[in-house]
């Protein structure tokens, strides 16, 4: 999706670079965009047992360690440095840090559902139940949102600090005051 974005973009006159991983060198390549490098392969570890099990709501929300967490990041503050705009998929949300970090914007994308409703649960929580169990949904959005954040918390918020930004609060991005 990023790729066919991305050649909207180029076509509508835009420079775009993709900043991914090396498993997808060629292909963005092929689509006639700029290519950076991130650390790690999530294909790879989401088609792991723990990223099977992670996927179908057994496994925790954390994939990577903090150390692939933080060279990640550094990559991505490199591949981002003269950006104009960010835009980040859900596996680098953490781009919204970077680009506060550069004064530019940050546009989040996803392919799958990230806005709260009373319809389904996110997808780590199962299937969708009927009548009461409805109105609960939301709430596995926010479970989903805490807890992805905590696990990531400690090493967004040094490398915020090593950026020169406040740390976030203990809830989140959305609790922040400024």
């Amino acid at each position: 999706p990023a790729c066919v974005l991305g050649r909207g973009l180029k076509d509508a006159g835009y420079q775009v670079c993709i900043a991914t991983h090396d498993r997808f060198r060629s292909f963005v390549f092929d689509s006639g965009l700029e290519f950076a490098q991130i650390a790690g392969d999530y294909k790879q570890l989401l088609n792991s047992e723990a990223g099977l099990d992670t996927l179908e709501g057994k496994g925790g929300f954390r994939l990577i360690s903090d150390d692939l967490l933080c060279q990640q990041l550094e990559d991505s503050l490199s591949a981002c440095k003269d950006s104009d705009l960010i835009i980040g998929f859900p596996l680098s949300f953490f781009g919204y840090h970077i680009a506060e970090a550069l004064n530019i914007r940050f546009l989040g994308m996803s392919y799958f559902p990230l806005v709260a409703t009373q319809d389904f649960p996110f997808l780590q929580f199962g299937e969708s139940k009927s009548g009461f169990f409805n109105r609960l949904n939301p709430l596995s959005y926010k479970l989903a949102e805490f807890l992805l954040w905590n696990g990531d918390r400690q090493v967004i918020n040094s490398f915020r600090q090593k950026l020169g930004l406040s740390k976030m609060p203990y809830r989140g991005v959305a609790y922040r005051r400024d």
